[in-house]
């Protein structure tokens, strides 16, 4: 599969997505792209979730069919030791939503972060030797001592949480202001129409019995004001996802302290 990693700027995960597909075309071209089964992406403290990460796996399952699988990897929770993978795929109905996305996000569907993704169970399987090894690792003292060192992370990896929870909490917040102002703009301009509309009609029953010819009552084509466009509602669930995601981590540490 191909590689991307979770960058601190939209233009490093473009670029990681572009390499990918660039890096699958090499592969069909000498014929050793039969088993590809998906994608892997590093993504720090589960925050995997964007719009380029979905358009990616989307354009995976589309090409590689309904079975092609996102693999994501926590590397901060591995260095703890808690080997964190996920493997997930866009849904059914997604991939339906995905495809008109420009009206699906814009209108009143039933949009959320629990039906975009399906997980997939991961089974980790050793060979003899490999759990021999790990059995012996297991008796190291030295082994435990470097578990017991990562133990002082945790603090580190709390503040993190707690800072990205903050920020996931502002740009929600953003987008519920955008959604206010577009809902202003929206109400505004239908009255508008309304009123147009009452004059029109108002207009009509005194060409009617004036005898002339009625004024056209189809406003849909007028314009009232600059038009304004629903926002994304994609990027509110993003958000969502990210809140809910480092919640659930710093419920767990404080379980677990």
């Amino acid at each position: 599969g191909s590689e991307a990693e979770d960058g601190s700027s939209d233009s490093s995960t473009v670029d990681d997505a572009q390499y990918g597909v660039e890096m699958l075309n090499l592969l069909h071209q000498v014929n050793a792209d039969l088993q590809d089964v998906g994608w892997y992406v590093c993504s720090s403290l589960g925050s995997f979730l964007s719009e380029t990460f979905v358009d990616t796996q989307y354009n995976f399952q589309k090409t590689y069919g309904d079975k092609c699988v996102a693999i994501v990897c926590d590397p901060l929770k591995t260095l703890q030791g808690v080997l964190t993978l996920r493997a997930v795929r866009l849904t059914d109905d997604f991939m339906k939503m995905y495809a008109t996305k420009k009206e699906s996000f814009s209108k009143g569907s039933a949009l959320s972060s629990e039906n975009i993704f399906v997980e997939i169970p991961i089974v980790v399987k050793n060979t003899q030797l490999a759990q021999a090894l790990i059995s012996e690792l297991a008796a190291s003292t030295q082994l435990r001592k470097e578990i017991v060192t990562s133990a002082g992370s945790t603090k580190a990896y709390l503040e993190k949480n707690l800072e990205l929870l903050l920020d996931s909490a502002d740009e929600l917040s953003q987008d519920q202001n955008r959604y206010q102002y577009y809902l202003r703009r929206h109400y505004e301009q239908e009255g508008r129409r309304a009123q147009h509309l009452q004059r029109v009609r108002i207009e009509n029953e005194a060409r009617r019995d004036a005898g002339q010819e009625l004024l056209p009552e189809d406003a849909e084509e007028l314009t009232f004001g600059k038009a304004v466009h629903h926002p994304n509602r994609l990027e509110s669930v993003i958000s969502t996802s990210h809140l809910l995601s480092y919640s659930d981590k710093i419920s767990q540490f404080a379980k677990s302290s």
